[in-house]
């Protein structure tokens, strides 16, 4: 399931592991219809998650983003529809 490497201990494997599980059910809720955003708190491989998951969650018209801490590290990760916007000269 994992597609980037942390380079560091099973610990921080299996954290990451967990939070891309996390994402990856953010991305299917918004996908669904079943939830217009999703926001996960506190998550510690925000880079490494954005990297793994952004642009394929952006071809299904979605958008993966981070809300950095003020100090820590960790982040939140909201997942929401990518509004459709109307063309130039157009009305909306």
């Amino acid at each position: 399931m994992r597609d980037i490497e942390t380079g560091g201990s099973a610990t921080a494997e299996r954290q990451l592991d967990r939070e891309l599980v996390e994402v990856e059910a953010a991305i299917e809720l918004v996908r669904s219809g079943l939830a217009p955003s999703v926001t996960i708190a506190g998550m510690r491989h925000g880079e490494a998650i954005l990297e793994a998951r952004h642009e394929a969650a952006a071809r299904v018209g979605i958008a993966v983003d981070a809300v950095w801490g003020p100090a820590d590290g960790d982040c939140d990760i909201v997942v929401r529809r990518i509004e459709a916007r109307p063309e130039a000269g157009t009305d909306a």
